[in-house]
């Protein structure tokens, strides 16, 4: 799918079913690879422009200054919005963010409340989320605090408490 078109620091791939979209995801990808979303969210992006989703992806130079690129990333896909089509009752967008991304969604001027919906999901590993045991109690101070145990090759690991099975961090 060659249909990525650029409008400043939005790209724009329109859904490849014929008929209406089924509606807008605004997309911001993560630090490192917010520069070109269309190359690095190749894959996630263009199977959402399959499934007949209209789908804006906002490129970045990353910064300390998160508010503002929320600011800024809040309108540019504002003003890439058309009026008579997309702002129907229930033809809001749909806000996905990788990482960082999903920090600007939030810091948007309007929460992210401006869209149909956010997206995320559980941390990786075979087990549900849970609250981490270590979460319960306050942290020891640093001058008491031992080495952190070690599995295999030197790596960290911790067992999870609710299924007792060790754990890598990624």
């Amino acid at each position: 799918m060659a249909g990525w078109r650029q409008d400043g620091s939005l790209w724009t791939l329109a859904p490849e079913r014929p008929g209406p979209p089924a509606g807008s995801v605004e997309f911001i990808g993560g630090s490192y690879l917010a520069a070109t979303p269309q190359i690095s969210y190749r894959r996630l992006l263009e199977s959402l422009a399959r499934r007949g989703w209209r789908v804006r992806a906002w490129s970045y130079v990353p910064g300390f200054d998160h508010q503002a690129q929320a600011n800024e990333a809040w309108r540019c896909f504002r003003a890439a919005r058309s009026p008579e089509g997309e702002e129907r009752e229930g033809a809001r967008p749909i806000r996905l963010g990788h990482s960082l991304g999903c920090k600007l969604h939030l810091l948007a001027p309007d929460a992210g409340r401006g869209g149909r919906g956010r997206v995320g999901g559980p941390p990786p590993g075979p087990c549900p989320p849970h609250p981490h045991p270590d979460l319960d109690r306050p942290l020891p101070p640093a001058d008491r605090a031992g080495p952190a145990p070690r599995g295999r090759r030197g790596r960290r690991r911790s067992r999870c408490r609710a299924c007792r099975a060790p754990h890598r961090p990624r």
